[in-house]
């Protein structure tokens, strides 16, 4: 089994699951976002559009809003 650092931890969860990881690569894919203070919520919308759908707004609206709160101790670029 092969995995680069971070790659270990995914590679874990398949093996609970019963499958065996000969190799594993994480690949950072940055997305450029453009709108200031919804960046989050349009990342979220763009991303996870069904599960946003099956929520019903007046639920996704609550749960974007606790998702794009800071968390403390945590440093956040901008």
């Amino acid at each position: 089994m092969v995995l680069p650092e971070c790659g270990g931890i995914y590679a874990g969860m398949l093996e609970r699951h019963g499958l065996e990881v000969r190799q594993a690569t994480l690949f950072d894919r940055p997305t450029v976002l453009e709108e200031g203070e919804r960046e989050l919520e349009s990342w979220i919308r763009m991303f996870r559009q069904t599960f946003v759908e099956k929520m019903g707004e007046a639920k996704a609206q609550r749960w974007i809003r606790l998702s794009a709160a800071p968390v403390p101790g945590r440093i956040v670029s901008g």
